[in-house]
């Protein structure tokens, strides 16, 4: 059975390119077999995607392999896997995203534009209208139905009504519109692919929030969009430099500013032709696709870089053999090789949760921590530097007390001295304890200095008395009192 499906596949493929080629011109058949056989293809196709648009080769990637498109399969039990692939372009005023949605419109056969504001729920699937002539009820297909086959290009998607971007979520998985409603029971197909574009909450990106907080969409809607691209508007002097003299030169010269190699009419007789071709994995591909997806869900499941836009499920991994789709028709070749896994991975990797790396912010708050951990410690050393010399203080009182009590102590001694040299038959004076009061007056003006200097160690100074009756002398000392 696979190999009778395998050899219908291949009639089928041969027949469509067939019609294909038997529609072009012999000239136009020879530039598309040089297209065909030429080397990097992938890289130069690129470059001609919106040529009139400065930079954002990521975006025109991912463009490109929209346009390609994926693999629409069908199972046996009538399950139809969708291979058309959802972008949703995020990004600051000025980028260019509406310029993008504007020219994809006007290179692909059959595109539909409209804008998420004036959009509602009906106008996107379909409405259910009362024929005034005969009143019957008739269905009016909206911007996704008449987008069958094509791409249906939704600005301003984040001003959309949450009630209208859930009309959307069966034509954007299941690919098909149900409708029930007066009677009438049908289901539409709606075969499309959607070109999202979308302001992030506030007009500009905010990178210290995560992704889900600067769109405003739920996390089913996310899901279905196979690649996010987060256009920020950075000053950087050189790219500055080279978008100005880009814009100048496309005002002064028009269409003589830019030379892309391919022109729009090749890039649309290859893209034409690349989609008749139906690749297929290899054994290799698909062990280094399985591989991938473990990563991205270890990542996930660790709390890695993708863990603030949502989680990664199998829509990621069937976002990932679309692109690996893609890119193999792109080169017009039947078979899925590593390396085109690697490039989906990178591309899904770079597009989804480049974001993240900034929404994070790791080494800013990891600095912050630093910063309060130093001004911890600033503080900390500032007050043992006060209270050490508070020590020093009551240390140098200290010593000055005993210098002036041993003076005492040998006055004292030398006057008995002389007493008892002069004779026991004199009468003696009355003793009389000696008081000692020894401070430095500068203590508590330096003190108030240093309270003013460094409040954090501030005190008062206090005068206690001591006495002692072996020594029959009464000391005074300052002592300060500090507080934290």
């Amino acid at each position: 059975m696979q190999s009778s499906a395998g050899v219908e596949t291949a009639e089928s493929v041969k027949e469509a390119q067939d019609a294909v080629l038997a529609s072009y011109s012999q000239a136009e058949i020879e530039d598309l077999r040089r297209m065909v056989h030429s080397d990097r293809i992938y890289g130069r196709l690129v470059q001609s995607i919106a040529p009139m648009v400065y930079g954002h080769e990521i975006v025109k990637k991912g463009l490109l392999l929209q346009l390609m498109s994926g693999v629409s399969k069908a199972t046996a039990e009538g399950m139809q896997l969708r291979g058309d692939i959802n972008i949703c372009i995020v990004g600051d005023p000025s980028t260019s995203k509406s310029q993008f949605l504007k020219y994809v419109c006007s290179f692909a056969p059959r595109a539909v534009y409209t804008s998420g504001k004036a959009s509602s729920a009906a106008g996107l699937t379909a409405a259910v209208v009362k024929d005034e002539e005969t009143g019957e009820f008739t269905i009016e297909a909206g911007a996704l139905m008449l987008a069958d086959n094509g791409i249906c290009a939704i600005d301003e998607f984040d001003k959309m009504d949450l009630a209208d971007q859930v009309a959307i979520h069966e034509a954007m998985e299941q690919q098909t519109i149900s409708i029930a409603k007066a009677g009438i029971q049908a289901t539409l197909n709606a075969r499309t692919s959607i070109l999202a574009a979308a302001n992030p909450v506030g007009g500009r990106y905010n990178r210290k929030a995560t992704l889900r907080a600067n769109i405003n969409m739920s996390a089913p809607i996310m899901s279905r969009f196979d690649l996010f691209f987060v256009i920020l508007d950075e000053c950087d002097e050189q790219v500055d430099r080279h978008l100005a003299e880009h814009i100048v030169a496309v005002h002064q010269l028009r269409d003589e500013a830019v030379a892309p190699e391919f022109s729009t009419e090749q890039l649309q007789r290859y893209i034409r032709f690349a989609r008749t071709f139906r690749p297929e994995f290899t054994d290799e591909a698909k062990e280094v696709l399985v591989q991938r997806y473990k990563e991205l869900r270890a990542d996930d499941a660790q709390g890695g870089v993708g863990r603030h836009s949502y989680r990664i499920t199998v829509r990621q991994l069937e976002s990932m053999i679309r692109l690996s789709e893609a890119i193999a028709k792109v080169n017009c070749v039947e078979e899925i090789i590593p390396e085109f896994v690697n490039e989906a991975y990178n591309l899904l990797r770079q597009s989804i949760i480049s974001v993240e790396h900034d929404d994070v912010e790791v080494d800013d708050d990891e600095g912050d921590d630093d910063e309060g951990r130093e001004d911890g410690a600033t503080l900390r050393a500032a007050a043992d530097r006060a209270a050490g010399v508070s020590r020093e203080a009551d240390a140098a009182m200290a010593d000055v007390q005993e210098h002036d009590e041993d003076d005492a102590h040998r006055g004292e001694r030398q006057a008995s001295a002389a007493v008892s040299s002069a004779g026991a038959g004199q009468p003696q004076p009355p003793h009389r304890h000696k008081q000692t009061i020894s401070y430095d007056k500068t203590r508590p003006a330096a003190a108030a200095r240093a309270s003013r200097e460094r409040p954090w160690c501030s005190g008062t100074w206090s005068r206690r008395r001591a006495s002692s009756r072996e020594k029959k002398t009464t000391t005074t000392r300052w002592h300060w009192q500090g507080r934290s």
